[in-house]
C-alpha cells in the first residue's frame, strides 16, 4: 500500500469517514476506464456545522453531491479505482493515495485510530458500508433503504436489470465531473443495461439455451476444454447480428453468453462471458486477451 501522507484537517471542522465498496446505482459515464462498471452515489447534504468528508471507496464510482453543499471544507477520495465528484468546487476536493482499504472501517476501533493518525484528530463520525443507493449527511451517516426489487416481468434484460440494479441507470454530464483520471459518455451501457440496449437496437437477438449447448458441442468438437467456460451458465444467450462493444462488468453472475461471427465482431473485456464463432472455436476472458477500449473520451476543464 501506499505511505500515508496527507494534510492535516482543516481547522474548525469536524473530520467523518465513511469507507464503502460501491454505489448500487448505473453511471451512463465511465470514468478511468470504459471496460470497466461505473456507478453513482448521491451524498445529500444536510444543514450542519463545517465538515472535512474523507471517503475511502473500492469500485470506480461518481459522488454526486447536493443540498447544503458549503458545509464541505474538504473532501478526500482515497479511490483503490478512479473516481469523480459532482456537484462541489473544484477547490475543495482532493484524490489521494489508496494507503487505507475501504474495509478497514468495518472495525470501527482500528479505522478511527488510522484516521486519527492520518489526519490529526479523531473522526466525530466514522462507518463503513458495502453497498450504497444513496446517504444522507447530517451529524451522522444515514444510509438509503433499498427499494424492494421489482417483480421479473417483461423482457429478461429489464427483469435481471431490475435484480441486479433496482435504481436504474442515472445520467450525469462528463464535462461538469472532477476527476484525476479520464471520464466519458459509455458509447455501450453496462452489465444488463448495455445489453438491452443491444437487444433493443437489434444487435443482439436471444437464443435459446439449446442453441448454447450447440454451439458448446462445436466447440468441443474442435478441442476446446471447456466450452462452457469456467463460470457455468447465466440468464443471457444472445446471436449478435453486427459488431459490437461488450457491455462493461458482464462478469460473475451478470455473464452471458453470445454467438458472433468471428472475434474481430467484438470490442471490450469480455470478463467472464463467453462468444462462439461460426468456426466452431470460442473466446472468453482466459482465451482472448482485451480488444481495445471504447467510449467517447472527454477532457475536463481545467478550470471550476
Amino acid at each position: 500500500m501506499p505511505a500515508c501522507t496527507h494534510r492535516p484537517s482543516p481547522a474548525g471542522t469536524d473530520l467523518m469517514v465513511i469507507g464503502l465498496y460501491r454505489g448500487r446505482t448505473l453511471s451512463n459515464v465511465w470514468v478511468g476506464n470504459p471496460d470497466q462498471t461505473t456507478n453513482i452515489l448521491p451524498f445529500r447534504m444536510a444543514p450542519g456545522p463545517p465538515i472535512h468528508l474523507v471517503i475511502s471507496g473500492f469500485e470506480q464510482t461518481v459522488y454526486r453531491f447536493s443540498g447544503a453543499t458549503a458545509r464541505i471544507r474538504r473532501l478526500t477520495i482515497i479511490g483503490h479505482m478512479p473516481s469523480a465528484v459532482a456537484g462541489l468546487p473544484r477547490a475543495r476536493v482532493e484524490f489521494a493515495a489508496a494507503c487505507l482499504t475501504y474495509n478497514l472501517f468495518a472495525d470501527g476501533s482500528r479505522g478511527a485510530e488510522a484516521v486519527s493518525r492520518l489526519f490529526g484528530r479523531a473522526p466525530v463520525s466514522i462507518v463503513y458500508e458495502h453497498s450504497l443507493i444513496g446517504i444522507r449527511v447530517d451529524q451522522q451517516f444515514q444510509p438509503d433503504p433499498f427499494p424492494p426489487r421489482p417483480p421479473r416481468t417483461g423482457d429478461p434484460e429489464t427483469g435481471e436489470l431490475n435484480q441486479f440494479t433496482p435504481t436504474g441507470v442515472a445520467d450525469v454530464d462528463p464535462r461538469l465531473l472532477i476527476s484525476a483520471a479520464r471520464t466519458g459518455r459509455y458509447i455501450t451501457l453496462p452489465q444488463e443495461a448495455g445489453v438491452r440496449q443491444l437487444v433493443r437496437s437489434g444487435a443482439l437477438v436471444p437464443s435459446t439455451r439449446q442453441d448454447s449447448e450447440a454451439w458448446e458441442a462445436a466447440a468441443r468438437a474442435l478441442g476446446a476444454r471447456e466450452p462452457v467456460g469456467p463460470y457455468g451458465y447465466s440468464y443471457g444467450f444472445y446471436r449478435a447480428t453486427r459488431p459490437i462493444g461488450i457491455p462493461a462488468g458482464l462478469c460473475g453472475s451478470h455473464l452471458i453468453r453470445i454467438y458472433v461471427r468471428s472475434e474481430t465482431w467484438i470490442s471490450g473485456d469480455a470478463c467472464h462471458s463467453t462468444f462462439y464463432h461460426d468456426d466452431g472455436t470460442l473466446s472468453d476472458a482466459s482465451t482472448r486477451a482485451r480488444a481495445r477500449t471504447r467510449g467517447e473520451a472527454v477532457d475536463l476543464p481545467r478550470d471550476e
